[in-house]
């Protein structure tokens, strides 16, 4: 199928996806990431790209880590339960905090299964599909540290893991086909910002046809596989320079974005601070569907913003689109120019990412 030939009908069913999102395990997030449409749908959308930006620390890799297990989340259970692709740029999967974290999630699921009303065979089976291991060889991870080896993976090596997974052509570990690796429903980059650091002012021209290139090649893999491709961002100074490093490393200014909304000016009090903006620019920011700042909030929480959604009601609040009303959200919103802006407060644990109140062992209320 050729990426650019779809039809108009085809291209019309990418914005009202048909199964549920991917889900980080932070409620807050999962709703905020669905539009409020339905709860039950939160979570990443598939077709789409969804970008997370922040500054170093934050937690897109978290996020990342989080969303390659639960996207296997078998559909009985109201999951995806599809495979992941992980394209690390920065080095920063560690195995042993992955697995960490796939040890929590099998807690998770099999303490849910256990409440459930399935038969010993099938919960037998179900919690054959969310062991450690069986996650864990659901990620397919790539090492890539030129962006020719990117281009080259997007172009080639990605799409024949994921066909491959399809096929039946995965790896399976015994007779039965138990262990075969589940079809691809995820792609993450993380990041696509490492390739331009330190990019100038001459080479301004080549750099947006470049960053238009991967943006394409991203596009077409969400729209013809019908995955959810999820990047990572940098965040940086209005000024030039990658937050938290010296000026110029990444000097990308993005000319229509708002930026992040700091935390002092939540109380009205004027900072001198040059704000801080996602990475790339324009060029980027037109493939993006889905777009999440994660950044610090008054009280020293992590809170994933809402600046962009195809779901949501007005799409772009760093344009100045009206957002939905901070009541259709779990928490109060940020404050910026744009007005209210859709926020969550989340917390990133030793099992992973999860709300404020279940990281603190509070419970939360019910809506």
């Amino acid at each position: 199928m050729d990426w650019w030939g779809s039809s108009l009908s085809d291209s019309m069913k990418l914005f009202d996806p048909p199964s549920p999102g991917i889900q980080t395990f932070s409620r807050s997030v999962d709703f905020l990431l669905s539009g409020a449409r339905d709860g039950r749908l939160g979570g990443v959308p598939l077709k789409m790209i969804t970008e997370f930006v922040g500054v170093s620390g934050i937690g897109k890799t978290q996020m990342c880590l989080q969303l390659s297990l639960c996207v296997q989340i078998s559909s009985e259970i109201g999951g995806c339960h599809g495979g992941a692709v992980y394209i690390d740029t920065e080095g920063g999967f560690h195995v042993s905090r992955f697995r960490a974290m796939a040890q929590a999630v099998e807690r998770h699921l099999v303490r849910l299964l256990d409440r459930s009303s399935k038969n010993l065979e099938e919960l037998a089976a179900l919690k054959q599909k969310c062991s450690v291991n069986e996650l864990l060889s659901n990620v397919t991870l790539m090492r890539v540290t030129t962006q020719v080896s990117l281009i080259d993976a997007l172009t080639r090596v990605v799409p024949e893991v994921i066909l491959a997974s399809r096929n039946g052509d995965g790896v399976a570990t015994d007779a039965e086909g138990r262990g075969r690796r589940l079809p691809v429903k995820l792609i993450v980059l993380d990041s696509l910002a490492f390739f331009f650091r330190g990019a100038s002012e001459v080479d301004a021209g080549e750099r947006v046809r470049e960053v238009s290139k991967l943006g394409a090649l991203l596009t077409g893999l969400a729209e013809t596989y019908g995955v959810a491709v999820v990047v990572t961002n940098h965040a940086v100074s209005a000024g030039g320079g990658k937050a938290g490093s010296e000026p110029g490393v990444a000097n990308f200014p993005s000319g229509n974005e708002a930026g992040f909304t700091q935390p002092s000016s939540l109380d009205g009090a004027m900072d001198s601070t040059p704000p801080l903006i996602p990475a790339l620019g324009d060029a980027w920011a037109h493939f993006v569907s889905s777009r999440l700042n994660l950044q610090w909030d008054i009280r020293g929480r992590r809170v994933a913003v809402l600046k962009k959604s195809l779901l949501a009601e007005g799409s772009n609040y760093g344009d100045g689109i009206v957002p939905p009303a901070p009541s259709a959200f779990p928490t109060a919103g940020m404050l910026n120019g744009s007005g209210i802006l859709p926020a969550a407060p989340f917390a990133i644990s030793d099992a992973g990412i999860r709300d404020v109140e279940k990281a603190e062992g509070k419970k939360k209320p019910r809506v």
